[in-house]
């Protein structure tokens, strides 16, 4: 779950499309950075799972149904993006609850 307020704004490295989705790798800056593989990060407001991360950057994998589905399909690198830690049980809940997962039928 996510709160819905913005804590970073990060920049897109690379977005690389393959045939049924992409690879999106993003820097977070010094506060934004050191996380875990499987762990959620609402980019853009949409939550995505960390798949690799470095000291300076995190990547996640886009769905073929997320890309059809928010603004990431036309996303370039260099574009700034809204980043969100996952709410953890002891934050202050100072926004609204929000999933951020694209579902479909």
């Amino acid at each position: 779950m996510f709160s819905g307020i913005i804590s970073n704004v990060g920049t897109i490295d690379q977005i690389v499309r393959k045939n049924e989705g992409a690879t999106l790798t993003v820097s977070g800056g010094d506060d934004f950075k050191g996380f875990e593989l499987g762990e959620s990060i609402a980019v853009n407001g949409v939550c995505l799972t960390v798949r690799d991360s470095s000291k300076e950057t995190f990547t996640v994998d886009l769905s073929a149904e997320t890309l059809s589905r928010t603004c990431f399909k036309s996303i370039e690198n260099q574009a700034r993006v809204n980043l969100e830690r996952a709410l953890t049980p002891s934050d202050k809940i100072s926004g609204h609850f929000v999933s951020g997962h694209v579902d479909c039928v």
